[in-house]
């Protein structure tokens, strides 16, 4: 099968299209043949160990401490069920499905095999592969949190970096809890924060959003680029600050933070819930949700997309077309 291969850690030239066999699977794991999968920033982190310091030692320890020992990234896809184990019970050959694979990595190939037990999910039939293949790492981790902010109807909320996969997918699901949403990126993005429903545009490069004076019944702060303290200073009282993308310092001292009256400090939590996956089929279903897809290359031009992706100019997400027959 083709795939592309993660030949060591570097710049985007280390990504080589090659021919690998076929995945071999084990009694409780399905293979799927992948129509669709995307590039995220997590990819191009993981190919470059673009990480803190504290983070490069143990992702080497798992990855391979010269060079990669798993030889292909890629976290979200989306295809068909083209064989099953013996024990397996929720999926059939013939299902279309949709899901992530965490630091199993493993996307960017023509298939892959998923333990029954991972986050995967049947897709919805009304939305096509290539937006179920950029559903699930943006909507996960803007579920998550915003699930567990308890915001709501007439509350407000600032998303920092508003115009990426996770963020126009957060505006959506912040917009269907009645909540109203501020976007904060730059002005380049503001069609693709608008598209999903941002009642507010900033541009950060422009404007000096964190001295404004506004208050927010919440800050989801995406990009992690600015003083914790800062952050928490933009919140009402009672507010809450929800950090996909925290410094290792920050989750150490953030105890020790003068927070104000009843604000709190939300973290993301290591393990997925697969019920949440359920969810955002749920709502793609009805369609509450529409991921933000700024374009769709095809599998030999992901060293390139990788480049593209890091230059911060994505809006949404980048979606690789891996197999034609299925695309709608």
């Amino acid at each position: 099968m083709k795939a592309v291969l993660w030949t060591g850690y570097g710049g985007p030239e280390v990504l080589k299209l090659g021919e690998i066999e076929k995945p071999e699977i084990s009694d409780n794991e399905i293979l799927v043949k992948i129509v669709a999968s995307t590039v995220s920033m997590g990819d191009c982190e993981m190919r470059g160990l673009n990480l803190p310091l504290a983070f490069k030692v143990p992702i080497r320890m798992y990855f391979g401490l010269f060079k990669p020992r798993k030889g292909i990234l890629g976290q979200e896809f989306s295809g068909v069920v083209e064989k099953i184990g013996e024990k397996i019970t929720r999926f059939k050959p013939g299902d279309e499905v949709f899901g992530q694979t965490g630091f199993s990595m493993g996307s960017y190939a023509q298939y892959i095999k998923i333990n029954e037990k991972g986050m995967t999910a049947k897709k919805p039939g009304n939305i096509s592969f290539n937006k179920a293949a950029a559903l699930s790492l943006g909507g996960l981790e803007s579920w998550y949190f915003l699930k567990n902010a308890g915001i709501g109807k007439g509350d407000n909320i600032l998303i920092i970096g508003a115009g990426g996969s996770i963020g126009t997918i957060g505006i959506q699901l912040a917009k269907m809890l009645g909540v109203i949403v501020t976007g904060v990126d730059s002005d380049d993005k503001f069609d693709a924060m608008k598209s999903a429903g941002a009642d507010f545009c900033i541009n950060y490069k422009k404007d000096d959003y964190l001295n404004s004076g506004l208050k927010y019944s919440a800050v989801f702060d995406i990009v992690g680029k600015i003083p914790l303290k800062r952050g928490l200073n933009m919140l009402d009282d009672g507010g809450v600050y929800l950090h996909a993308n925290p410094k290792i310092s920050q989750m150490i001292f953030r105890a020790f933070l003068k927070k104000g009256k009843g604000k709190r400090i939300i973290f993301k939590s290591s393990n997925e819930d697969r019920k949440n996956l359920d969810e955002l089929a749920g709502f793609a279903s009805d369609g509450i949700i529409k991921p933000v897809i700024d374009r769709v290359i095809k599998l030999e031009e992901v060293a390139w997309a990788h480049e593209y992706v890091e230059s911060g100019k994505k809006k949404g997400s980048l979606v690789i077309s891996i197999d034609v027959k299925y695309i709608k």
